[in-house]
């Protein structure tokens, strides 16, 4: 009987496993976009337009939601991949995300300065769900870049 090893394979695998956590993933269910912007539009609205104890009674409530959907996300996906060792493929996809939540996050709080938080809260919906639509899609294109690459190295 041959065996199948050699150190070419054995890199191979080694490479497959490191990016494992990148490219096996669960798909992202339909509604998690717009809950996002949802709960996105209702911490911009809970920061201007609330006052005192709702003010404070809503950011809870939201910081619990964000939780437990943490929570709950981590355990239908598995393994959370290190977003310091991102493979070559993520980081364009990672670096055009923080930048774009960055220009987000500055242009809603101009908006809410002066537009009223109501107004924010509406771009803050539509650039976050976008934005993560958005960022699904580079992500699975990297993720199939990254799956060519280390199979096509086995």
């Amino acid at each position: 009987m041959e065996s199948d090893f050699t150190p070419r394979r054995a890199l191979a695998e080694a490479e497959r496993g490191a990016v494992a956590t990148w490219i096996d993933y669960p798909p992202t269910r339909w509604w998690y976009y717009p809950a996002a912007g949802a709960w996105a539009c209702a911490l911009v609205l809970a920061v201007t337009e609330l006052h005192g104890l709702w003010s404070a009674a809503a950011l809870l409530a939201l910081v619990a939601v964000a939780l437990i959907a943490q929570v709950r996300y981590r355990r239908v996906r598995g393994a959370w991949p290190d977003v310091a060792g991102a493979p070559a493929e993520f980081k364009p996809a990672i670096r055009a995300y923080l930048i774009g939540a960055a220009v987000l996050t500055a242009t809603i709080a101009l908006l809410a300065v002066f537009a009223g938080g109501v107004v924010a809260a509406a771009v803050t919906f539509v650039g976050v769900t976008g934005g993560l639509l958005w960022y699904e899609k580079a992500y699975e294109h990297a993720a199939a870049r990254t799956r060519r690459r280390v199979e096509g190295e086995g």
